[in-house]
C-alpha cells in the first residue's frame, strides 16, 4: 500500500490530544499528538508512531456496500467500532 505522512499544526479541543490508530481495512490512520496551551507553542515536528504487532483481535470492516470483511487489529486497538 501507499504510505502518506502529514504533519498537522493547528488549534484543537483538549480531548483530541491522544495517540493511537484506527484500522479501517483499506486505510490505517495513526496519530502521534503533543498538545500545549500557550500561544504559538506547537512548533515541534513529531516522529511517527512505531508499527505495532498484531494483538489477536479482529473486527468487521466495510468495502463498497458490504461490511462482511475482517481486519486484524494491532497494538492497543482493542475495540471494534461502528461509525458514520
Amino acid at each position: 500500500g501507499t504510505k502518506v505522512t502529514n504533519n498537522i499544526q493547528t488549534c484543537g479541543a483538549p480531548d483530541l490530544c491522544v495517540n493511537g490508530s484506527l484500522n479501517m481495512g483499506t486505510v490505517k490512520v495513526t496519530t502521534n499528538t503533543k498538545c500545549c496551551s500557550t500561544d504559538l507553542c506547537n512548533t515541534q515536528k513529531l516522529p511517527e508512531l512505531p508499527q505495532q504487532p498484531p494483538n489477536g483481535r479482529s473486527c468487521y470492516t466495510c468495502s463498497d456496500s458490504s461490511c462482511s470483511g475482517t481486519v486484524s487489529c494491532t497494538g492497543n486497538e482493542t475495540r471494534c467500532i461502528n461509525a458514520t
